[in-house]
């Protein structure tokens, strides 16, 4: 439980590679490839956590595919909801994107707005597996 907590923080602390400046400076690339990092160490976490429990990992490899397909959703979604909006400081786009999405700043029935819903509620997926995990018991030897 402790390294998913890890992980998780360490998630929520690389969203300010978002953050106006850093993008500036080197664009999105360190995000996303924390995110890769991030996924692949919560996969091997988990798939080890489903074997120590006797367990297949298929669960953990479908999760981690949703995970990322939900980044990539995340990101062509921000590419048209963030193009007029000014970020100003330290504030990261990505929870600005988030705020907007689920302010329905476009209306609730646009395309962009639906999808980003879905993609928000598909990251929530991996936090909820990880406690599913964690509450499984171990193989008794």
């Amino acid at each position: 439980m402790l390294g998913a907590a890890a992980i998780y923080l360490a998630g929520a602390a690389g969203q300010f590679l978002t953050a106006s400046p850093v993008l500036a400076y080197v664009g999105l690339w360190p995000f996303l490839i924390l995110q890769i990092v991030l996924i692949g160490a919560w996969y091997t976490l988990h798939a080890q956590r489903l074997r120590a429990g006797g367990r297949g990992i298929a669960a953990a490899q479908g999760i981690a595919v949703i995970h990322v397909l939900a980044i990539v959703l995340l990101v062509l979604v921000g590419a048209f909801y963030m193009e007029n909006v000014s970020i100003a400081g330290w504030t990261p786009a990505s929870f600005l994107l988030v705020r907007q999405i689920m302010s329905f700043n476009r209306g609730a029935g646009d395309l962009l707005t639906l999808l980003g819903l879905v993609a928000c509620v598909a990251l929530l997926i991996p936090p909820v597996f990880s406690v599913w995990a964690a509450r499984q018991p171990g193989l008794q030897t």
